[in-house]
């Protein structure tokens, strides 16, 4: 007599081979799946939100779930504003749920996934040949973990804040870039950087203050010029952090190139140094860089040159 064996259809299986076929058919929901992957602060989260049921038993969906690690890295401030506002926490766990399926086969670059959350998207990206998958610039880290009501990916960041605003928009109304904010307006390109998805290196009030006084000037009484200064820091298309590398050179509206540099975990783009990365919009992607890019032959010789 064998041990330990259950003969099924003439085939000897061991308790392990049971056991296992057993754990992937009780695999559980997505909340179940991300807990077991490490992603058991967000479990958490979702459950002191009063949305577990919810995401339990809603069928065919795909959860993007921030790992343990990555709510950790989030500054104590912001927990402590999302853990005490249960509105607020809510709709940024929605906007981590897609209502269908989205396997990674099927993710596509510069894709706008829905969310659970009204009419907020998640923006999908894929970088250096397929080998880097981002949705809202956070790294998928683990794709495909099968649940019983959908799929879940591991991200390396917390999804926050939810995108609301358009590239014009959200440089106008940011309290570090409403200069530049200002001269799209006043160069009446704000219809055209809403237009699709673009990836803008802004400079800083602080940066632009920084010019020489007759330069801004110029900027501001000659249209052509100002115009051709800022697509010299507008890059077709959304690139994330992520989707950086050293060496890499960007081709701008200005039909320039950006020389990307990384040394030690510090960026420069065009010689300028990014100080603030990743900050989504509706339409793309803002890095808030420390210099402004000026092209040959349109401003003074001590200004960086794109």
């Amino acid at each position: 007599m064998l041990k330990n064996k259950h003969r099924l259809n003439k085939m000897y299986l061991t308790v392990a081979s049971v056991l296992a076929v057993i754990h992937l058919v009780r695999a559980g929901s997505v909340l179940d799946a991300a807990k077991a992957n490490g992603a058991t602060t967000l479990y958490n989260l979702v459950v002191s939100a009063d949305l577990k049921p919810a995401l339990d038993t809603t069928k065919d969906i795909t959860l993007f779930a921030p790992s343990d690690a990555a709510v950790s890295s989030l500054p104590a401030s912001l927990v402590q504003a999302l853990t005490s506002n249960k509105t607020l926490l809510q709709e940024v766990l929605k906007f981590h749920v897609v209502p269908s399926l989205a396997p990674a086969s099927s993710i596509k670059n510069d894709q706008l996934l829905p969310t659970l959350a009204g009419n907020a998207h998640i923006r999908t990206n894929i970088y250096k040949s397929g080998q880097v998958v981002t949705a809202e610039g956070s790294v998928v880290t683990k794709a495909d973990i099968q649940a019983d009501n959908g799929i879940v990916h591991i991200i390396d960041r917390v999804m926050y804040p939810i995108p609301t605003q358009s590239i014009p928009v959200a440089l106008n109304l940011n309290n570090a870039t409403s200069t530049i904010g200002y001269l799209i307006l006043k160069a009446d390109l704000v219809t055209a950087l809403s237009a699709q998805s673009f990836t803008v290196f802004a400079p800083s009030n602080d940066a632009v203050n920084k010019l020489p006084g007759h330069t801004y000037v110029d900027l501001l009484v000659n249209f052509t010029q100002l115009i051709t200064v800022l697509k010299n820091h507008v890059v077709p298309g959304t690139i994330y952090s992520a989707g950086l590398s050293d060496g890499q050179k960007l081709t701008t509206l200005a039909g320039t190139q950006l020389e990307v540099k990384i040394n030690s975990g510090s960026v420069t783009v065009g010689g300028a140094k990014v100080t603030w990365a990743d900050v989504g919009t509706t339409n793309g992607v803002i890095h808030l860089i420390d210099s402004l890019l000026i092209p040959a032959g349109h401003g003074d010789p001590g200004v960086i040159v794109g």
